[in-house]
């Protein structure tokens, strides 16, 4: 975080941090989701008992159950059935999705799509490198999936709290700033790294999952599980890197080129070596090639959790 000096910028800060606290809690019904399929003796009927008592979101399963996209032969017509044959973790991850893209539209005019899009997209990223790094790190693909998913959750108080000058002297609209970090630490002294993690405190999230988002610029100043916050940070610019070379943005392959730099600056290779993760020029086109494969094959899902078919 920036070394902050003055009494004016003291009092943004603070702001901010309020934000945090008067920020709305999680659908109950989500985080009770999220507790349960974190135990390691969680039971599908505690999960089923739960989405019961959410009519809509038990409606929301049974839809996603029966849609294309997963292809079961079989009407799927109850809740138990739906829960077993998708899993709880998928349960828990499209809940997830949902909820963030539900949470990210209130913030109004800006291209709150396009931030949820690279969210889900990090998301993926993380799976996959998790998922290729197995052997050499002890961590949990899923879990990965939604530290990937929530990493940028601290965007979205600064997007509701600036004023729309503000916002664009950010440049939040442009999905590719690989200096946003510091560029927030200059304007408001904070940057959304930690506003995330503050945020992911106040929700209850597990510590790893607010460590992973609090370090996921900066990997190597992590307290603690390091080698999960480095596979975020690598998820997060594999995914905009994939943004980079497929939507065409203004000053794309300037952006490319930095964000290859990130990936590969001295202190991120050196954690990757300690924690046996493979991290170079071949694994990055492995781990983006991955991804776009990926992409590919969810673009149902996509449309299914926004609701754009």
């Amino acid at each position: 975080m920036a070394n902050v000096g003055n009494g004016d910028k003291k009092i943004t800060i603070g702001r901010f941090v309020q934000k945090v606290h008067s920020f709305p809690a999680l659908p109950t019904v989500v985080s009770r989701i999220m507790q349960i399929t974190a135990s390691s003796d969680a039971s599908l009927a505690e999960l089923q008992k739960l989405i019961e008592a959410d009519s809509s979101l038990a409606v929301e399963i049974l839809r996603w159950a029966n849609s294309p996209l997963f292809g079961f032969r079989r009407e799927v017509i109850t809740l138990q059935h739906a829960i077993t044959l998708m899993g709880m973790r998928e349960v828990k991850n499209l809940v997830l999705a949902k909820t963030m893209f539900q949470t990210f539209q209130t913030a109004g005019e800006f291209d709150s799509f396009a931030l949820w899009r690279h969210s889900y997209y990090a998301g993926m990223a993380a799976r996959i490198i998790a998922k290729l790094s197995q052997g050499n790190v002890d961590v949990d693909a899923n879990e990965c999936f939604t530290a990937g998913l929530i990493h940028d959750i601290g965007k979205l108080v600064i997007y509701l709290e600036l004023d729309e000058e503000s916002i664009k002297k950010l440049e939040y609209n442009r999905p590719l700033n690989p200096n946003i970090i510091e560029e927030e630490e200059s304007m408001i002294g904070i940057g959304h790294d930690h506003l995330g993690m503050q945020l992911l405190k106040k929700w209850t999230f597990p510590p790893k999952l607010q460590t992973a988002v609090g370090f996921h610029h900066h990997p190597e100043n992590a307290p603690e599980e390091k080698h999960f916050s480095l596979i975020i940070h690598i998820a997060d610019l594999i995914s905009h890197l994939y943004e980079a070379e497929t939507l065409q943005i203004e000053q794309a392959a300037a952006n490319k080129t930095k964000l290859e730099k990130m990936l590969l600056r001295p202190a991120a290779c050196e954690l990757a070596k300690k924690q046996g993760i493979p991290l170079n020029t071949t694994m990055i086109e492995i781990f983006l090639g991955n991804l776009r494969m990926e992409i590919q094959q969810e673009t149902d899902i996509i449309t299914l959790l926004t609701g754009s078919q």
